[in-house]
């Protein structure tokens, strides 16, 4: 694939919301989106949230950063780059891949 139709999408994926934009090899936004997130807050100083609801957002996020391309175009996303949050964690079913817990 030539470069001019090669594009990084970035996603980077917080508290309050996911979000995603493509990128083209000139450095310009070729598309963005955002899905916002819930956060609960079961007694003081505990913060939740749903996993299986942040693993839909970002999967959102994408298809409405990628849907939201050109009608015709050939370019493509070739790279990934992701940001979060690494003070979360969430236990899951090894089997199923199913959140046990909110994270």
């Amino acid at each position: 694939m030539s470069p001019a139709k090669s594009l990084v999408l970035a996603v980077d994926q917080g508290t309050t919301n996911t979000k995603a934009i493509l990128v083209d090899p000139a450095g310009q936004v070729v598309g963005r989106a955002s899905v916002g997130l819930s956060v609960t807050y079961p007694q003081p100083s505990w913060v939740e949230q749903d996993a299986a609801a942040i693993w839909q957002s970002v999967q959102k996020c994408i298809d409405d950063v990628l849907a939201a391309m050109p009608t015709g175009s050939s370019a493509q996303p070739v790279a990934l780059g992701i940001s979060n949050q690494r003070n979360r964690w969430c236990l899951g079913a090894w089997s199923t891949g199913e959140p046990l817990a909110p994270a």
